[in-house]
């Protein structure tokens, strides 16, 4: 998992959220957030054909990556520096939760296509596996979004800054 860092400059006169709120890049829906991962679980598989037996999966390669995206402040008045240092690290566990999607995601597409039956052509077993891959990968999206609205953005997990 990549890191991506962006500057918010501090200012003991600005409240941290608004600093954040200013300097981040990340806008979704009308919103934005102050940090953000990104993934992408890609896999490739071998079959064998079996004259006559038919076709099975030989072997599965997946691979998951993924970018997060988090504030690096700079200067800033020694409170705003502590205050930023506590709500980073839940911040970061936040969507490190985000990238866990993407590792059971991975795992699950390896384990669905390395268990298909064989088929009677390699065509069909193609996609056949290809469509596991791509429901297991919608299905962890939209774990992702019930991850986002259950824990409100990362609020519960201390995710927060009031002020």
């Amino acid at each position: 998992l990549a890191t991506t860092e962006y500057a918010v400059s501090g200012d003991p006169a600005v409240p941290l959220p608004q600093l954040l709120n200013r300097a981040s890049p990340i806008r979704e829906g009308g919103k934005t957030f102050h940090g953000y991962t990104r993934w992408t679980v890609n896999w490739r598989f071998r079959w064998h054909d079996d004259a006559g037996a038919g076709c099975r999966i030989a072997g599965i390669v997946t691979r998951i990556e993924g970018r997060m995206t988090l504030p690096r402040l700079v200067g800033g008045s020694a409170d705003q520096r502590e205050r930023f240092e506590t709500y980073l690290q839940a911040l970061r566990q936040h969507e490190m939760g985000h990238f866990a999607i993407a590792k059971q995601a991975g795992r699950e597409i390896d384990a669905g296509i390395l268990a298909l039956p064989p088929m009677r052509d390699c065509a069909s077993l193609d996609a056949a596996a290809n469509a596991l891959g791509y429901r297991v990968l919608d299905q962890h999206l939209a774990r992702e979004k019930q991850y986002d609205a259950s824990t409100g953005h990362g609020r519960t997990q201390g995710a927060w800054l009031d002020r």
